[in-house]
């Protein structure tokens, strides 16, 4: 093989490789660019999920608010009943 077979051979490999390289560059450039998408995606749907949380903690909360209050007007009204019954067997 002369100096000029062997210069061309490795030319065209030269530029074997420059064209897989360039195939390479532009599945890798898909890829990164799916998994950008990929990745908003999944922080609009956390950001989403934060927001419902923290409006079911506040139901949550008021639910208890709520809870509490019915407990106490319960607790009161049957310790008034409770009186006025006694009372009356009482006077009976």
């Amino acid at each position: 093989m002369d100096i000029n077979e062997s210069i061309d051979t490795l030319h065209e490999r030269t530029q074997q490789s420059k064209l897989e390289f360039s195939r390479h560059e532009a599945v890798c450039q898909e890829r990164y660019e799916q998994l950008l998408k990929s990745m908003e995606i999944m922080s609009k749907n956390i950001s989403e999920m934060h927001k419902e949380i923290n409006e079911l903690k506040l139901m949550a909360t008021s639910g208890r608010i709520s809870l509490k209050t019915l407990l106490w007007v319960g607790s009161v009204s049957g310790a008034v009943i409770g009186i006025v019954l006694a009372i009356g067997n009482y006077f009976k």
